[in-house]
């Protein structure tokens, strides 16, 4: 019986070694792309640079020091800041619309515009919600004194994650030649 169990061993030993296609995961050769492919932007550098524009202003976003405390003079120069950034964005998105209706021709064109445009809005509404709780802190509204708890913040945080969302997106599955 034990000479049985060793050529049986033996046996399935030798099949082992010797087929070839044993299943493994293997390492692609290339890397692929995970999203559509936008191919032949006519105007690439521009779009491209309307993009990387959104991502500088979106950095200097990162912190807006506002309590319910903060003297009415430092609300006023927040608000300014933040429609200077608005003013920015909106610059940015006219001419990514523009840039969408002079090449309407070029499907890849008019989408990844459009793609940029609606990460523009985000941002856009994003900061008009934090004028908004900048405003109502000037005019002291009494649901602003509990300023974590407070209705404004929840669309603030909506906007700008939707935005940094679709940014991401954007910069992983878009693959751009």
């Amino acid at each position: 019986m034990s000479q049985k169990v060793i050529r049986l061993i033996v046996f399935i030993i030798f099949i082992t070694v010797s087929m070839s296609n044993i299943a493994y995961a293997q390492v692609p050769n290339r890397s692929q792309a995970f999203g559509p492919k936008v191919t032949d932007l006519q105007n690439k550098e521009d779009i491209i640079n309307s993009f990387k524009q959104i991502n500088v202003i979106r950095a200097n976003l990162t912190i807006i020091n506002v309590k319910s405390t903060t003297p009415t003079e430092e609300l006023k120069s927040i608000d300014t800041n933040l429609e200077g950034y608005i003013n920015q964005l909106r610059i940015i998105r006219a001419n990514l619309v523009k840039h969408a209706d002079t090449y309407a021709n070029s499907i890849s064109d008019v989408f990844f515009a459009e793609q940029i445009v609606a990460i523009s809005d985000c941002y856009i509404i994003s900061l008009k919600h934090q004028q908004l709780l900048v405003r109502a802190l000037e005019s002291d509204v009494q649901e602003t004194s509990t300023l974590f708890y407070s209705t404004y913040m929840i669309p603030i945080y909506y906007y700008i994650t939707q935005g940094d969302q679709l940014v991401a997106y954007t910069q992983t599955y878009l693959v751009i030649s």
